[in-house]
């Protein structure tokens, strides 16, 4: 099976928006690019078959997970204590399910109201605007975003709130209808990109993730695509990296 074969079959197999986007550019890109395939490229179509042949395991271990969180649920005795829950069972969802992963958004907000913390509120209202990008409400989500106040922002939120400006101006400027339009969404896009490259100069993976992008849409290929390729053999704790990987250059 050629590499179009075996991108359009993960493809359509895909749970997420984002990895089904983000498999199409990786053929488009290899497609315009054939002099790479490699050995490394061979690795990388072994580990895609493998993924295909027991995705239904996965699938099956990640709903049980998912359930094993739920029930956490019936023993929870706090407001504080359900929050948490609730921000474990969005992180499952995200990509995953959207319909589930806008209830959970949806009942983080509700918890952080009612404790009046304003810092869980941002955090809830971040996953809300995350998912309103992924079903199309960019001038929502974008209107809910800027609602956010930054110089009261959590520190450890800074990123997921520079990334989340990045990922809207992004996909604004894709649907833009003026090209005046469309370069001002992707002059915004950079400068987020920019900011993103700058907080992550010390985190190798996260940075590989901005510069792919930014490679990316200013037309350097080949350079983006030998980072992506050595991504899958950095060394991590989960497949975490992986997927905000796939987040990220979906965008």
């Amino acid at each position: 099976m050629d590499l179009f074969a075996h991108l359009n079959l993960l493809y359509l197999y895909g749970n997420s928006i984002y990895m089904r986007q983000f498999l199409l550019l990786l053929t488009i890109i290899f497609i315009s690019q054939p002099v790479l395939a490699s050995d490394k490229t061979g690795n990388l179509l072994r580990e895609l078959d493998e993924t295909i042949r027991h995705r239904p395991a996965y699938q099956s271990r990640k709903d049980a997970h998912i359930h094993e969180i739920k029930q956490q649920l019936i023993h929870a005795t706090t407001d504080e204590l359900r929050y948490e829950i609730y921000g474990s069972l969005f992180d499952e969802y995200r990509g995953y399910n959207t319909d589930s992963s806008l209830v959970y958004a949806s009942r983080k907000q509700d918890i952080a109201r009612k404790l009046n913390k304003p810092e869980y509120l941002d955090d809830a209202n971040m996953n809300m605007t995350e998912v309103m990008g992924t079903t199309g409400m960019y001038m929502e989500g974008l209107a809910l975003l800027n609602s956010i106040n930054k110089e009261t922002l959590a520190p450890y939120l800074h990123s997921y709130y520079y990334h989340l400006y990045r990922t809207f101006y992004g996909l604004m400027a894709d649907y833009a209808v003026t090209p005046a339009e469309r370069d001002e969404y992707y002059r915004i896009t950079d400068l987020y990109r920019d900011t993103l490259l700058t907080m992550h100069s010390s985190d190798p993976v996260n940075y590989t993730l901005v510069r792919a992008d930014k490679l990316i849409e200013h037309g350097q290929p080949d350079e983006a695509i030998q980072i992506l390729l050595d991504m899958f053999n950095y060394p991590a704790d989960d497949n975490r990296s992986h997927s905000q990987f796939a987040y990220t250059l979906s965008q």
